[in-house]
């Protein structure tokens, strides 16, 4: 719980510890939250946390970030948000789904977003298109409205 009486998310706590080493990184993630705001994406924190661990640590637990240095995360952010971008404008330029409201599978991404970092930001057309399949497969068989975290780690293990 905060002083506040509210209780705290486990993306909550894992950023306050971040915050405690790198006191811009929230500024810094609400940026590109924005961003993705403008462009018609209605992201959360939690959500661009969990992308910055499966790029940096290959897990969706946010209890793998607790022992990475604030440099690591700042470059795994950095990262992460290049490849959200990149997945968006796949999602988007050949699925059509190029705002939130057809916006399905969102916590697919993350598992994209480790992928597309795997594979240094660069698809072949085949793969790029296998990648697309899956995530509409999540979305059309509801992957994700289980335990995210527990089926991101299956997905992620499977990479």
């Amino acid at each position: 719980m905060n002083s506040g009486g509210t209780k705290l998310s486990k993306g909550d706590l894992a950023l306050a510890k971040i915050c405690a080493d790198w006191p811009e990184a929230r500024d810094t993630m609400k940026t590109s939250i924005a961003r993705w705001r403008s462009e018609g994406y209605d992201f959360t924190l939690d959500w661009l946390l969990r992308s910055v661990n499966t790029v940096l640590t290959g897990e969706a637990k946010f209890l793998h970030l607790h022992s990475q240095s604030a440099d690591k995360i700042a470059s795994a952010l950095k990262r992460a948000v290049k490849h959200i971008d990149t997945a968006l404008n796949m999602i988007g330029g050949r699925l059509g789904l190029d705002h939130d409201r057809v916006l399905f599978s969102k916590f697919a991404v993350p598992v994209m977003v480790r992928y597309l970092d795997s594979q240094g930001g660069h698809l072949d057309a085949k793969t790029r298109d296998k990648l697309l399949f899956w995530f509409v497969q999540t979305g059309m068989w509801g992957r994700f409205s289980g335990s995210v975290e527990s089926f991101i780690d299956k997905d992620l293990g499977i990479l």
